[in-house]
């Protein structure tokens, strides 16, 4: 009995270790029975993620919907039934698991979706019959879903719902939209008060009550994401919330605007993480983060960013005070090469803890400003070098020789680095690869991924060569053409 439960154990943790790679935890589902028992609860958490290894978006919320209108119980089938609403005689059967019981991401959204796709192609009054299988499915989940941690309010009072008050009192991410009436949050803090992340939809207000009640009632409160559509900014009217924020408050996302003014940002000084993702430009909001002081931030992630404004950027980082751990910057165009510089020289001297980096270098660029980068940044664990790309849209762009890039890898970089990836269009042979290799020995190991701009079989060798050896433990080639 010791031996199984071991077993049992074992496989438990196996599967939660690999519990983000959804790819090999579907492959796991048929394998036997004991597996399926251990990757089913892990894949219905929150199994709406999964829509995306799905070609066909619909026939995934069909199915899934399918799955859970089994779940309901005999008395809310019969009542269904009785409405006149005829679904497929199948739904009768007993799933083989209770699927929502292991579900943690409920809103109005997804039950919509589910909701929406079941009634498809059903030739009935949709909107009556939508509203019965919506109850239904809330009481389902709020009935049944013994860990729900990540909440978008619906357009309701929630907590008048049977069974509402005890389910969601494990809520650790909580979704709000500033359309919502205020009074709606008024419940929240007397059954959940350890919500860790709030995420505030403006949806046209810049401002709600009821919100900022709400954070002041939060014992475990550490990130704040902001998503607005206007060029607006959210403002806080009871000066308490910011001392509390000021206090508690570690990070902080911004989608498609940064929407808080530059003195309230800068009130946040415990911060460690900043993200932001410029789905639209915003000229204001990135304007601000040049007058932003952020002393203790750790981790900065700017997606969509754009090249004209990394000199905004590097002042963003030289106003941290040298905590600076991970950067993350994806462009939708190269910077000019004057702010290369200048982000290079802006690393060099506010960013001695350095392990994560994207680092880009011009055509006919001298490498001096890399090379004493390299030197400086003792702890770099992660890099990529992208190659700057000219800004005509000449067909025959020149490649540019990765050699001098190796050599100072495997010279001047911290010992410890352990990730390279090469983007854009460098030209390097096997001959190139060998002799980078060969000096990467006794070294830690290497994950290089690279792009190269001819096939190659030898290159190709070479890397399964150093692989035996120990010298590379994995990586990708990306070829711009074959011959």
């Amino acid at each position: 009995m010791k031996v199984k439960q071991l077993g049992e154990d074992c496989l438990k943790g196996i599967f939660e270790f690999t519990s983000d790679d959804k790819i090999t935890l579907y492959s796991c589902l048929k394998a036997n029975r004991a597996f399926c028992k251990n990757v089913v609860p892990i894949l219905w958490r929150n199994p709406w993620i999964n829509s995306s290894n799905y070609y066909d978006d619909t026939i995934f919320w069909k199915l899934i919907g399918k799955t859970i209108l089994k779940c309901l119980p005999k008395e809310s089938k019969e009542n269904l039934y009785k409405k006149g609403l005829r679904l497929n005689p199948s739904i009768t059967e007993l799933p083989l698991f209770n699927y929502v019981s292991y579900c943690q991401s409920l809103s109005d959204k997804i039950i919509q979706k589910l909701v929406d796709n079941i009634l498809d192609g059903y030739n009935c009054d949709h909107y009556d019959y939508k509203s019965i299988i919506q109850e239904e499915f809330w009481k389902l989940f709020l009935r049944q879903s013994f860990n729900i941690k990540i909440l978008k309010l619906p357009s309701f009072k929630i907590f008048d719902l049977p069974d509402s008050r005890g389910r969601l009192s494990n809520i650790t991410t909580l979704e709000c939209d500033t359309s919502l009436p205020s009074e709606y949050f008024l419940e929240i803090p007397k059954y959940c008060n350890s919500v860790r992340r709030i995420e505030i939809f403006m949806n046209f207000n810049n401002f709600n009550e009821g919100i900022e009640s709400l954070i002041l009632t939060q014992n475990n409160l550490r990130e704040l994401k902001f998503r607005a559509i206007e060029d607006k900014k959210f403002k806080f009217k009871n000066s308490k919330t910011i001392e509390f924020l000021s206090n508690s408050l570690k990070s902080i996302e911004f989608e498609n605007k940064v929407c808080l003014s530059s003195q309230i940002f800068s009130s946040f000084t415990n911060l460690t993480e900043l993200h932001i993702n410029l789905k639209n430009f915003d000229y204001c909001g990135l304007y601000c983060l040049k007058d932003i002081i952020i002393p203790q931030l750790e981790v900065l992630d700017l997606s969509n960013a754009v090249g004209v404004n990394f000199d905004t950027y590097s002042k963003l980082i030289s106003n941290t005070h040298g905590f600076l751990r991970i950067i993350k910057i994806e462009t939708k165009s190269h910077p000019p090469t004057s702010n290369i510089e200048l982000y290079l020289q802006t690393l060099i001297t506010y960013c001695p803890r350095i392990e994560v980096v994207p680092i880009w270098l011009a055509r006919r660029q001298s490498l001096d400003n890399f090379d004493n980068f390299l030197v400086s940044s003792n702890e770099l664990k992660i890099i990529q070098i992208e190659l700057k790309e000219p800004n005509d849209n000449t067909i025959n762009r020149e490649t540019v020789l990765a050699k001098p890039i190796f050599e100072l890898l495997a010279t001047r970089a911290n010992p410890e680095l352990k990730k390279i990836y090469l983007r854009g269009r460098w030209s390097f042979n096997h001959i190139d690869l060998q002799e980078f290799f060969e000096m990467w020995k006794g070294r830690r190991y290497l994950t290089f991924h690279f792009d190269n701009e001819f096939y190659s079989y030898y290159i190709v060798k070479v890397c399964e060569e150093y692989y035996k050896q120990g010298v590379i433990n994995g990586g990708t080639i990306n070829y711009t053409s074959k011959v």
